[in-house]
Formats: structure tokens, C-alpha cells, sequence
């Protein structure tokens, strides 16, 4: 990463596990900094026992969104404050808006 982290940085994740192996961050990091976006994407390890609260601790701390593997794409459904019409048919969330306190599940998949 060739950019400077402040307190102005957005943070932006995915959240799975094992996630250690993802290629994730480093394309997203690569795309914000190519497009001049103050962002950072990091990966966190989470399983679905402590999805709830890894989740609930991100959107209190300003995360402006997430990316989820397999399994957590089905078990962050419940957690969600809407779902897209693509994701509500797809049963499963691969992507997580949060926008004016509200977390929006899409799908890309």
C-alpha cells in the first residue's frame, strides 16, 4: 500500500473464516488507491457464533461496509435491516451497505 491511513480513512472489510488466505484486501486496496479513495479494506476471522457481535462492533465503530464467505452470507440475513430483491432471492448476502445506521444486504454473486 502506497497510502497514508488517517483518521479521515474509511474502513471497509470481509469477514469469514479462514479468511488469512484472501487476495481480497489486496485488490481492494489496490483499486482505492488507484481511484483516490480514502479507504482501507482489511479481513477479519469470524465464525457464525460471533458474527453478531464482530458485526454490531463494526457499524458502532463507522464501518461503511463489509464482504462476507460462505457460511456468514446465510447467517448475516437475520442481522440486516433490508436486503436487496437480488439477495432476497438468492437467500444469501455477499455484500453489506451501511448507510445512515442502516445495514443493506446485496448480492453479487
Amino acid at each position: 500500500m502506497n497510502f497514508e491511513i488517517t483518521g479521515k480513512t474509511k474502513l471497509t472489510a470481509l469477514l469469514g473464516s479462514p479468511v488469512a488466505h484472501s487476495i481480497s484486501p489486496q485488490m481492494h486496496n489496490e483499486a482505492f488507491r488507484q481511484l483516490g479513495l480514502d479507504y482501507i479494506y482489511l479481513a477479519f476471522d469470524v465464525n457464525p457464533e460471533n458474527l453478531k457481535t464482530v458485526v454490531m462492533g463494526l457499524k458502532t465503530a463507522g464501518i461503511c461496509g463489509f464482504n462476507l464467505t460462505m457460511p456468514l452470507k446465510v447467517h448475516i440475513i437475520p442481522l440486516l435491516d433490508e436486503l436487496t430483491p437480488a439477495a432476497r432471492l438468492a437467500g444469501a448476502v455477499n455484500t453489506v451497505i451501511i448507510k445512515d445506521q442502516q445495514m443493506i444486504g446485496h448480492t453479487t454473486d
